[in-house]
């Protein structure tokens, strides 16, 4: 692959109503939906390709991939008890270049934190994640239900040529 070169990992899943989810977990927010499993597929490289163009348009940088160097992304089980409601979701941490990981809850937008270990990293999640939904419930938010699962229908990866990108 040359230089110019990214891959992201995608994620195809069950939704809760029948249809098929898709996302790329190490790009938060860059999600479609669909009928079917290859509807999916087909959408999710436009999709990611897209958002790549709105965040560096804005200023902002490209995610890490999950793989950084010989160190993985990896998936692990989180829940909180909030009142008398016991909520359970799958985070996921990324190999940061810094050599830490940054861990993120796609369920749970905008919950993200980050650990110099994989321990650590655990820990600072699980912590954050009682005060998260507190807080969503004091601003009269409902709690999200999890539609994240550990098993997909499809993992894989897709390649975003830099040059392509419209900026």
């Amino acid at each position: 692959m040359s230089k110019e070169m990214v891959e992201y990992t995608a994620v195809i899943e069950p939704g809760t109503n029948g249809d098929v989810w898709g996302y790329f977990p190490e790009v938060v927010g860059c999600t479609t939906s669909g009928n079917t499993t290859e509807e999916v597929r087909d959408d999710l490289p436009k999709k990611l390709q897209t958002y790549l163009e709105i965040l560096l348009n804005g200023g902002g940088n490209l995610p890490w991939p999950f793989y950084y160097g010989n160190r993985r992304m990896r998936a692990f089980e989180l829940t909180a008890q909030v009142d008398q409601d016991s909520a359970s979701y799958v985070a996921f941490a990324v190999p940061d270049i810094s050599g830490g990981y940054t861990v993120t809850v796609p369920d749970l937008p905008g919950l993200i934190t980050y650990g110099e270990t994989m321990k650590e990293a655990r820990r600072n999640t699980r912590s954050i994640l009682k005060g998260y939904l507190a807080d969503m419930r004091a601003d009269g938010e409902s709690i999200p239900q999890r539609h994240h699962e550990r098993t997909a229908l499809e993992v894989y990866k897709v390649a975003v040529n830099l040059s392509d990108l419209a900026r």
